[in-house]
């Protein structure tokens, strides 16, 4: 297998930090920030998308670099135009060919490009299939365009073909679970939630979304002491934030949409990726990421005969404890998704111009915060994710909760007013 450039780029390497600094934003600077830089790259990857249509697939390892890099970079900037279709189009007509990995990075990139135009190849694909996390891209693919009982006893049966190890058995069995799931978003009453942190006096962010992720969310904390972090005029402070993976694929596949649910929080890091910049990210951790005494901050006694799913929804009040959304982070913990994690960007907003969740940029699924960046200097202007990180800092503890919750359906952001009335109502 080639060199994974992408991942190279996109890997989540952080410094952690125990003590809790307040970070000066006029020290945070990046040069991937600057005009220079992101115009060279922009030219870069907008010629490369031109001429995907004459790229010759080869087993050249060099070349096959080259184009699964630019295939990611397709994916990631949702950059579409005819030399891309025609390209895309060859490659999958060779799907069988191509090498594993890059299978995967095909079924990632039609996903989140291209929802209907595949479906009778992907529904040809999809009992060749080997491994659980393509089986599952693909048949929610399927089910999101046609979701019947036909495709559903047509997956399920496909499904039975697969070798599975205990993880990816857990993969197929949440797939099926959510390809039954109605979609209907019924919340429990916020204000149990919020009076139950109460009860162990750990910090919680609640990240607050769409079930449509192509439209921003927005944060706010709850300090150890109950109360709301609270902004210089003395309202509640709120954190604007984009909960989307690039894909958009579903939550129970690596790189897929932020899973809702509960999170255990370690501190602050410093990431070492360019990409992300080096404003300060939040450390969340899913169950199966870490061991339960760490998750859970020692919080409750730790007794061997307790399930890990009894002892993960100890974490919310007996009324949220089968909110349909509860279980998507144990799910995805473990299945072996990790490092998901709160961090900010300084990608190019051009590529998200005219798009739902502008001037944000999707990431593998992390949450991530808006940030403005002087094109000259590199310096950091504005950051809802320097704004959060300083918030959950002021206190001297470095741990704390996440919860990703969604809200509803609608299809647009989550604002201000409609935050403060569930906030003002409940605390």
């Amino acid at each position: 297998m080639p060199v994974r450039i992408f991942i190279i780029i996109f890997t989540f390497i952080s410094v952690y930090t125990s003590a809790q600094p307040f970070y000066i934003k006029d020290s945070i600077r990046s040069d991937k920030a600057r005009k220079e830089v992101q115009d060279k790259l922009y030219t870069n990857i907008k010629t490369f998308s031109n001429y995907l249509d004459t790229f010759k697939f080869s087993n050249d390892e060099e070349q096959l670099e080259m184009l699964e890099l630019m295939l990611w970079e397709i994916n990631q900037y949702s950059i579409n135009n005819p030399s891309i279709e025609r390209g895309i189009t060859e490659l999958m007509k060779n799907y069988e060919v191509l090498p594993p990995y890059f299978q995967t990075t095909m079924l990632e990139l039609v996903y989140g490009l291209y929802p209907e135009q595949f479906y009778s190849r992907i529904y040809k694909l999809v009992p060749k299939l080997k491994t659980t996390r393509d089986f599952a891209i693909a048949a929610r693919y399927l089910f999101n365009q046609k979701p019947t009982k036909e495709n559903y006893e047509y997956i399920t049966e496909a499904g039975k073909n697969l070798t599975t190890n205990p993880r990816q058995q857990w993969q197929l069995k949440t797939l099926l679970k959510n390809l039954t799931d109605t979609g209907n978003i019924i919340l429990p009453d916020l204000d149990s939630l919020f009076a139950w942190q109460r009860t162990h006096g750990f910090k919680v962010i609640y990240s607050f979304q769409r079930k449509n992720r192509r439209y921003p969310g927005m944060a706010v904390l709850q300090n150890n002491d109950g109360s709301f972090y609270q902004d210089s005029g003395n309202q509640v402070a709120v954190f604007p934030q984009l909960a989307k993976a690039a894909s958009g694929l579903p939550y129970f596949v690596t790189n897929g949409n932020t899973p809702q649910g509960i999170y255990s929080i370690k501190g602050t890091a410093i990431s070492r990726n360019t990409f992300l910049g080096p404003t300060p990210n939040i450390q969340a951790k899913m169950m199966y990421e870490v061991d339960r005494q760490t998750f859970s901050h020692d919080i409750y006694c730790l007794s061997d005969l307790d399930s890990s799913e009894y002892f993960y929804r100890r974490f919310v009040p007996q009324n949220w404890q089968n909110w349909n959304g509860l279980m998507e982070a144990f799910d995805a913990g473990k299945i072996g998704r990790s490092e998901i994690i709160i961090h900010g960007s300084v990608m190019d907003r051009r590529w998200s111009a005219g798009k739902t969740y502008a001037p944000y940029i999707p990431t593998l699924g992390c949450i991530t915060g808006l940030e403005i960046w002087d094109e000259h200097s590199g310096k950091l202007i504005t950051s809802t994710q320097l704004d959060l990180v300083n918030a959950f800092t002021a206190s001297p503890d470095p741990r704390g909760f996440l919860i990703v919750i969604d809200l509803d359906n609608k299809e647009a952001p989550v604002n201000f007013a409609e935050l403060m009335q569930l906030i003002n109502k409940n605390k």
